[in-house]
């Protein structure tokens, strides 16, 4: 009964997951394509840290213009596809909310579809070691019932 209860909670805790990472990719691709567009300010300089795991991790400032002429000034992380571009001094162009522009996105973005894939499988497979957590459940309740009339039968 507690492996089920496990197996559940898991369960729930992926498809939560699932919902999460769906609503924020969703976010960000309708900020691609209905937020408002700047180039950023050419960028001087960025750091390159790496993670240990063989990738690296950019962080910039980036400096834009909103449509309605605020200044924005924020350092942040930045996908590896734009290293070229920062070095050969080519445009950055960036998406926002009018209503939230420090929250930017680069155009270049492109939505991770390998996170979702691999919290569905594990989602998957979870959801099979439940189903058959429950009949392993079923099947021994059953067994424990054929015992009990058996030796209640036995015993008349």
């Amino acid at each position: 009964m507690q492996k089920i209860f496990i197996l559940g909670t898991i369960l729930v805790a992926l498809f939560l997951g699932l919902i999460y990472i769906y609503n924020v990719e969703n976010d960000l691709v309708r900020i691609q394509h209905t937020g408002e567009r700047a180039i950023v300010e050419p960028i001087a300089d960025y750091e390159q840290t790496d993670s240990g795991t063989g990738s690296s991790f950019y962080v910039a400032t980036f400096s834009f213009k909103t449509s309605d002429g605020r200044k924005i000034i924020k350092s942040r992380s930045f996908p590896s596809e734009l290293v070229d571009d920062i070095k050969r001094n080519q445009p950055i162009v960036i998406c926002y909310r009018p209503n939230d522009p420090e929250n930017f996105i680069f155009e270049k973005f492109t939505p991770s579809i390998f996170l979702f894939l691999f919290i569905v499988l594990l989602f998957h497979i979870v959801a099979v070691a439940f189903k058959n957590a429950l009949v392993e459940l079923k099947n021994k309740r059953h067994n424990d019932n054929v015992r009990i009339i058996a030796s209640h039968l036995e015993r008349k």
